[in-house]
């Protein structure tokens, strides 16, 4: 596996010191009055240095004395801190020789000493910082040469190798944007993989990018910019989809590098990229109003009789859009760019005699584009029919896509308050 993590296990963020409260083991434990010297000492946050004020891991005079601490599944590590003991009794543990083991196994000595941790030597009043570049699942502290000594180790830290918690990236379709982040011991070897939100990082397809990123913007790379050990960044992605995208990390010191996806076990963060705002029906110019318009499958950007736009809707699948304006509801086809009037014309038509009877010539049963409307606002699209408000006529209207045609759903024609609790068609 990769310095990334267990195959397969997705890792949410790590904690800046994952050894705290972790299960620690000491190979032996010592015994001294009025002391504690259990190894849960090394991990309980507290970095005094006195066995009797502060408590800390001690081991019997022993050969190879060790000290191990189960950081619970397989992590990269960057930096480990070891403040030993210094007190009146110090003079009789381990100072130096010591080295630091990370690995899979139990066993000390089936672990590979960590790039940097070998040959220890022990700070007598502050933390020793050893960069010890290695992954496993345990750490050990280990005497390997000692003959007949104690080790006293009053705490140990562990800073994980890799981003420092989940980062989080705004981007919008077909614009480039940047993947940076933050964490420790940061390589030009790591790499990122954008997957779906719903996917888990560490399984197999993981090595595949996400199809909507674009491919020649694809991150497959080296990072293009690691300016110090601590930051690295992916610049220019472009997506093609707005959506929530997760972003795998794995740690390009692997042997066998970043080459499967159980290597990218680790969720650096999340990707949203949403839509971006650009004109879609009309030129930038002011409307040109042309009553002989009634040509269809017009190209949206070359519409120039859009007038003030009052109403719009979109269907479910975000095909079509409607909008209203002047006397008429317009069409646009998003997939093929073109926009043509489905309902009503230029001129507006009074539906209502006289303000008596509803005229039949307003095309209720008819062609949308045969129908009378007056001045209509609102839209909206309803379990496949686009609902319109024909304002100055007073009524709800129903426009079927499908069928074309229209048909009148509430209102009377009359400008009232009138009619709750009976017919939709009778009310005002």
């Amino acid at each position: 596996a990769g310095l990334s993590g267990v195959e397969g296990v997705e890792v949410r963020g790590i904690a800046s010191n994952p050894a705290r409260f972790a299960p620690a083991v000491l190979s032996s434990t010592a015994s001294v009055d009025n002391a504690d010297t259990a190894a849960e000492n090394a991990v309980d946050g507290k970095r005094g240095m006195s066995l009797m004020i502060d408590g800390c891991a001690l081991t019997k005079p022993e050969e190879a004395p060790w000290f191990r601490i189960d950081l619970g599944h397989r992590l990269p590590i960057a930096v480990v801190r070891i403040f030993g003991r210094y007190d009146e009794g110090s003079m009789y543990t381990l100072q130096s020789g010591l080295q630091l083991r990370v690995g899979d196994s139990t066993k000390w000595n089936q672990n590979e000493v960590c790039v940097g941790g070998e040959d220890i030597a022990l700070e007598r009043r502050a933390a020793t910082v050893v960069n010890c570049i290695g992954a496993g699942r345990y750490l050990f502290v280990v005497a390997p040469n000692s003959k007949d000594a104690e080790m006293g180790l009053c705490e140990v830290e562990v800073v994980p190798r890799g981003p420092n918690k989940v980062f989080e990236w705004q981007g919008a379709v077909g614009r480039g944007f940047n993947i940076g982040m933050e964490g420790a011991a940061f390589d030009d070897n790591d790499r990122i993989r954008i997957i779906d939100s719903l996917a888990l990082c560490g399984e197999e397809n993981t090595i595949r990018m996400h199809p909507r990123v674009v491919p020649r913007t694809a991150p497959y790379g080296a990072p293009t910019k690691v300016a110090t050990a601590t930051e690295q960044a992916w610049h220019s992605i472009v997506i093609t989809s707005r959506g929530f995208y997760k972003v795998c990390w794995c740690s390009g010191l692997a042997s066998d590098g970043c080459e499967k996806g159980q290597d990218f076990t680790f969720v650096a963060g999340y990707a949203v990229v949403t839509g971006e705002f650009r004109t879609i029906v009309g030129p930038d110019i002011l409307p040109f109003i042309d009553p002989s318009d009634s040509q269809d499958a017009t190209p949206v950007l070359s519409t120039r009789n859009t007038g003030e736009i009052r109403g719009i809707a979109v269907d479910d699948d975000g095909n079509f859009l409607w909008f209203s304006e002047h006397h008429r509801v317009r069409e646009v086809d998003l997939r093929q760019g073109t926009v043509k009037t489905v309902v009503g014309s230029l001129n507006g038509t009074w539906c209502l005699e006289g303000y008596g009877e509803w005229d039949a010539g307003c095309g209720d049963g008819g062609l949308g584009l045969d129908a009378g409307l007056m001045q209509p606002t609102g839209l909206a699209y309803c379990r496949g029919d686009l609902l319109i408000a024909d304002t100055y006529n007073n009524r709800i209207r129903s426009y079927s896509p499908t069928t074309k045609k229209i048909i009148t759903v509430a209102g009377n024609g009359v400008s009232a308050y009138r009619g709750d609790r009976g017919s939709a068609l009778n009310a005002s």
